[in-house]
């Protein structure tokens, strides 16, 4: 009914986003409000159903992106676990659904730095009431997180996720899950595998993944998540990663020749490594050009220049 009935998802995202505002302090209330609507305005099946949810949110992808980002906050900052639980899935469903209708606006929102948000939707520990075996946020908000990763091949959306805490997330949901089967672990174990894997083939994220994992090396090396479903998937990225700092070490001595790409996100070009130019600065980032060089310094490096460095201890 309400997807063919023009109007509908509008009212209700206009409902949505007044009772944002209305009970920001009051967290219960606002969950009570919006328990039902919620789950209806979460069916995005059509460009036309999410262009009446722009329309109710404020009329731009900028207003519904605030809205989202705004409905998981206050669900991450509850302390009743049950609520976050009951709030976080039909947004995320949103998130989710937007990613299949429309690749472009999922591009705006990933321009726009929503990868923190799933990242922080999956603090959410509560078991939403309708499936209490398989936790809400473990399951869409990892799925959501991996789909928006995979629209874009750069991998700063990736470091992004790493500096919102994602690593630390993974550990928590491995100690909750405990020794269970692969597939109660939903995505968590591709993330692992696949999605933070193929970052590697760039120095620069090597090295931040390996000050990441160094970061929660007490973390993963306890008792309890070492008995996780999440362990050997978690090592075998260790692994890799250190496997991967030690040709580039041999890389940067000349022991040995190999391919490189060019660390501009926006290149392409794989070649042998006699064909790049390292910064001057950090000595990790390498380019193809002094024209990819400053492209990149411009779209970021600026930024992580100096914490390269400090890495290596220069």
């Amino acid at each position: 009914m309400v997807s063919s009935t023009p109007g509908v998802r509008r009212s209700l995202a206009a409902a949505w986003t007044t009772l944002l505002r209305q009970y920001e302090d009051d967290f219960e209330h606002f969950v009570d409000a919006m328990k039902t609507p919620m789950p209806v305005l979460a069916i995005i099946k059509t460009q036309p159903h999410l262009d009446e949810l722009i329309e109710g949110c404020g009329g731009s992808t900028e207003s519904l992106l605030k809205a989202l980002k705004k409905h998981i906050s206050l669900a991450t900052a509850s302390s009743n676990s049950r609520l976050a639980a009951i709030a976080i899935g039909p947004v995320l469903l949103i998130l989710e659904n937007i990613g299949y209708v429309s690749v472009e606006i999922a591009q705006q929102f990933l321009e726009q730095g929503i990868i923190a948000s799933p990242v922080s939707a999956l603090g959410v520990e509560g078991m939403p009431p309708n499936n209490p075996v398989r936790p809400v946020a473990a399951e869409l908000g990892v799925g959501v997180l991996i789909d928006y990763l995979e629209l874009r091949t750069e991998y700063r959306w990736t470091l992004q996720a790493l500096r919102a805490g994602l690593l630390e997330r993974v550990i928590l949901w491995g100690i909750k899950l405990g020794n269970v089967s692969e597939s109660e672990a939903g995505r968590l174990p591709e993330l692992l595998l696949v999605v933070l894997r193929r970052i590697l083939v760039f120095p620069s994220a090597i090295v931040k993944l390996r000050d990441a994992l160094s970061r929660v090396e007490a973390a993963s090396s306890s008792p309890a998540f070492a008995q996780s479903v999440l362990y050997a998937p978690w090592m075998a990225l260790k692994n890799t990663v250190d496997e991967r700092v030690r040709l580039l070490e041999i890389w940067k001595t000349d022991e040995s020749t190999s391919t490189l790409a060019c660390d501009n996100l926006q290149c392409e070009r794989v070649d042998n490594k006699d064909c790049f130019r390292c910064c001057a600065g950090c000595g990790i980032a390498a380019y193809c050009s002094r024209t990819c060089q400053r492209a990149d310094w411009g779209e970021g490096h600026r930024d992580e220049c100096s914490s390269l460095l400090s890495a290596q201890g220069r």
